[in-house]
């Protein structure tokens, strides 16, 4: 059997109604190119009873104890077998049936890294909020905010070569990515197409404290002292950030950093 070009994977624990509106919007796509993975974190709300009733489409799955989302995550990677992975969690939908048709064909002439599209996020009960990535990496999208995962198609052998660190609770997407992209040269592109629907409410968009702790955490384990200290002091004053689309500023901002790091490495 020929490898699929797509994997989709939904985490889920304990939203027995959340991981069956996904399971649902996942079969149902037009496409057949990809293959869907439910990893369930040893629910005890009847999730694995949704996930029996539909396994006959579900190509892989497991129920079992983990120590948090990115070690679920890594599970998912770690069984997967598409180029890409798309992280559609459990109460995510895609936007329409028709999402893995469209960016299969799109991924067809694409060698692109990360594949990112738009979402669209629930605002007072309705799903009318569309949420653009930027067509370039910048500054702004590296250091004050993160890749959206439900509309992020990321090459496999990322994933494999660079894994979420399961010892952070939140921003261990933002740090993948972070680091795959600054370190290791990763490429992205974006494409014109709202691939989910997505619900706000988790703990990122609820314990901002405990994600910037965290994130103050990452830049001191990559970077020098002084370096995590200039990060962070990026991050917090967000008005020296370029809002825009600006991919110059970035790859030059990228540039000075590596230089500067390269110097400064030598003395400590």
């Amino acid at each position: 059997m020929d490898k699929p070009l797509i994997s989709v994977i939904t985490i889920n624990y304990n939203n027995r109604s959340g991981l069956e509106r996904t399971i649902k919007s996942v079969i149902n796509q037009v496409s057949t190119d990809f293959e869907y993975l439910v990893i369930d974190g040893h629910s005890e709300d009847g999730s694995v009873d949704i996930i029996c009733e539909y396994a006959d489409q579900v190509d892989f799955w497991l129920s079992e104890s983990d120590t948090g989302i990115y070690n679920a995550m890594n599970k998912g990677v770690a069984n997967a077998h598409g180029k890409y992975v798309l992280f559609l969690n459990s109460g995510d939908m895609f936007y329409n049936n028709l999402v893995l048709k469209m960016v299969h064909d799109k991924l067809i002439g694409i060698n692109a890294d990360y594949v990112v599209g738009d979402i669209v996020i629930k605002y007072r009960h309705h799903f009318d909020r569309i949420i653009r990535s930027p067509r370039n990496v910048t500054a702004d999208l590296i250091i004050v905010d993160a890749l959206s995962h439900p509309a992020s198609f990321i090459k496999r052998d990322r994933l494999l070569a660079c894994p979420y660190d399961e010892k952070l609770k939140i921003v261990a997407d933002w740090k993948q990515s972070f680091q795959d992209i600054i370190e290791n040269n990763a490429t992205y592109e974006k494409l014109d197409i709202i691939i989910a629907k997505f619900e706000p409410g988790g703990v990122s968009s609820t314990n901002r404290a405990l994600v910037e702790k965290e994130r103050k955490r990452v830049y001191e384990e990559l970077f020098t002292p002084i370096m995590a200290e200039f990060f962070i002091e990026l991050r917090q004053s967000q008005a020296i950030i370029i809002k825009k689309e600006d991919s110059i500023f970035f790859f030059k901002f990228v540039k000075v950093y590596k230089r500067i790091r390269r110097r400064i490495s030598t003395f400590f």
